[in-house]
């Protein structure tokens, strides 16, 4: 059995071969971005921190930076708490994302986004 490295070692669990009390590590230097994919996708589908809901968090929180500026400042409230709320909660409900789409719709060319990684905390129906 391997002893874990120490905490001086840089090392993370090699979440991709490790056993369940993670005795296999890797250096942090030899991790690959496909590699952490996989770890967050095994560990983490359909939570807050699973990839389609990080990933729709970032795409809202970056087209409503792009879309302030198009806003009329008196109406800019309304985006911003949303925006507060989506960096707090790391998602928005149904509602909220229904009602940022029609704000991007103030950014030239916008393409509309898929609210599909925030579906795990909405309601069943």
């Amino acid at each position: 059995m391997e002893a874990p490295p120490s905490a001086a070692s840089l090392s993370a669990w090699d979440a991709w071969g490790g056993d369940t009390q993670g005795r296999r590590y890797a250096p942090v230097d030899q991790i690959t971005p496909d590699n952490v994919s996989r770890l967050v996708e095994r560990k983490s589908v359909g939570t807050k921190f699973g990839f389609d809901n990080l990933q729709a968090a970032y795409g809202y929180d970056r087209c409503i930076d792009r879309t302030l500026p198009f806003v009329p400042a008196e109406k800019r409230d309304w985006l911003k708490d949303v925006q507060a709320s989506l960096r707090k909660r790391l998602y928005l409900t149904e509602a909220q994302a229904q009602g940022v789409e029609n704000w991007f719709k103030c950014i030239p060319g916008h393409q509309p986004l898929s609210p599909k990684g925030f579906q795990w905390a909405w309601p069943k129906t």
